[in-house]
C-alpha cells in the first residue's frame, strides 16, 4: 500500500481541497469546487455537465505510479456527478480517470493563455463513481 501523505487545506464553502506532503515537500495537490467556474459562463460552455468540477489534481512526476493521485482522490470525493477538463494527449491522465469511470464529452476547448492555449477535453462521472 502506497504511503498517503495528505492534509487538508480549506473546505471553504463545499469546495473541497487537499494538498501531499513528503518528507516535508510538496507533491500533490486537489481540488473539487462548484460548476460551472466564471470562465466557463462566459465562454458558454453551461449548462455544466454535473454540479462539481474537479479542478485539479496534480502530482509532482516523481510521485507518477505511487497510488497517490488514487488516493487523494478518494479522499477528495465526495460521491456526487463529477466533470474535469483535461488536456488533450495526456495519455496517462485519460486512463486514470477513466479506471475512475470518467467518460469523454465531445466538448473542446482551448486552455488559457497561462497553458499556452492547448487544447482540452470535458471527462464527465456519474454520481457514486
Amino acid at each position: 500500500m502506497p504511503r498517503r501523505p495528505r492534509r487538508v487545506v480549506c473546505l471553504p464553502g463545499t469546495a473541497r481541497r487537499l494538498v501531499a506532503e513528503a518528507d516535508g515537500e510538496l507533491v500533490g495537490v486537489a481540488g473539487i469546487v462548484d460548476a460551472p467556474q466564471d470562465w466557463e459562463i462566459g465562454a458558454g460552455f453551461t449548462p455544466a455537465p454535473a454540479a462539481r468540477q474537479l479542478e485539479r489534481l496534480y502530482l509532482r512526476p516523481d510521485q507518477h505510479g505511487t497510488g497517490l493521485a488514487a488516493a487523494m482522490f478518494a479522499d477528495v470525493d465526495d460521491g456526487r456527478a463529477l466533470y474535469l477538463w483535461l488536456i488533450d494527449g495526456n495519455a496517462r491522465a485519460q486512463r486514470f480517470y477513466r479506471r475512475l469511470g470518467f467518460v469523454d464529452l465531445d466538448e473542446r476547448h482551448l486552455a488559457g493563455s497561462s497553458w499556452g492555449g492547448t487544447p482540452m477535453h470535458r471527462m464527465v462521472r456519474p454520481a457514486g463513481g
